[in-house]
């Protein structure tokens, strides 16, 4: 984005605090420019241009400068805090606000699934202590645990092409392939140890991650508008987006899309009511559609020569 573009908002912004003190109306002006703000996730930009206002806000304006937007960059930059002041300014203004009922309730979600710093593990679970009050029972490892570790050898791995895989990943940037190799891992291992839940969800977690970095490091795409959604960044896809925009622009094979909608929908058999209610299983075969997807992604995405001839196609 050059300079021009980055300027432009806080030009709008000397016009929003010209009204202010003239006493105009400003708060139609001030909405479009949060709105656009939030829609380009420049939350960095939309607080500076907040705080720039509160400045110069006569007494008793502050609340007109509060919006949903001002709220979810707070959110985004892990200002919760200041996140629910915002939200509760606007219920207080308008107890029947849409965004603002959204934006409490996922704050509210937030401090219930974040453990609190310095939080004792031991206060949560009996089981963080260090010395068992009582005596802990043993047994033997049960034997699918045993079967599975006989199949970490070096010929297992050959045999499902992971080496081949992991000297793919060692081209990928280097800011992000530590990041790709251990997602990559866990999900091999867990393909050999066939645990099947395990593998729909590393899958579909590896390939939202790679074509992330695919479309980002490579394209030079930062922010991406996918069919029928808002412009985001690479990063906040989902895999279904991710895999829609690489179809829309012809990105990949229609063989490897197809493989990644396969994978994609595994992910819907993980919970544990399909099979408590005689629904379809993760299936052997199901897990490796998932694992083949991770396979025939990273040679599309990461061999110099098929990226080339795709190039001069």
């Amino acid at each position: 984005m050059t300079s021009s573009h980055g300027s432009r908002p806080y030009a709008r912004a000397d016009e929003i605090k010209r009204l202010m003190l003239r006493g105009a109306p400003f708060t139609a002006e001030l909405t479009r420019l949060y709105t656009d703000l939030r829609l380009a996730a420049r939350y960095a930009d939309l607080l500076k241009i907040y705080r720039l206002l509160l400045t110069f806000a006569p007494d008793g304006m502050e609340n007109e400068l509060a919006h949903p937007a001002v709220a979810q960059a707070f959110m985004a930059r892990g200002e919760y805090d200041r996140a629910e002041e915002i939200t509760k300014t606007l219920l207080a203004q308008n107890p029947g606000e849409p965004e603002a009922k959204k934006l409490k309730l996922s704050l509210q979600t937030r401090r219930e699934t974040q453990i609190p710093p310095y939080t004792p593990l031991a206060a949560l679970s009996k089981y963080a202590e260090k010395h068992s009050s009582g005596r802990t029972p043993s047994g033997p490892v049960p034997r699918a645990w045993t079967r599975a570790a006989e199949r970490l050898t070096s010929q297992k791995l050959a045999e499902i092409h992971y080496f081949s895989a992991k000297a793919l990943l060692a081209r990928a940037p280097k800011a992000r392939r530590a990041a790709l190799e251990k997602c990559f891992d866990e999900l091999a291992l867990n393909y050999l140890f066939d645990n099947r839940r395990a593998v729909a969800a590393l899958s579909g977690a590896f390939l939202e991650m790679l074509l992330a970095v695919y479309l980002q490091s490579k394209l030079k795409l930062k922010k991406i508008t996918p069919p029928g959604g808002k412009r985001k960044d690479a990063a906040e896809l989902s895999l279904y987006e991710l895999i829609a925009f690489c179809a829309e622009k012809r990105l990949l094979p229609q063989h490897i899309l197809r493989l990644g909608r396969v994978a994609r929908m595994q992910r819907n058999f993980i919970h544990p009511g399909k099979e408590l209610t005689g629904g379809c299983p993760l299936t052997p075969a199901a897990a490796r559609v998932c694992w083949l997807a991770a396979l025939e992604l990273t040679d599309a995405l990461l061999t110099p020569a098929k990226r080339a001839a795709k190039r001069a196609d």
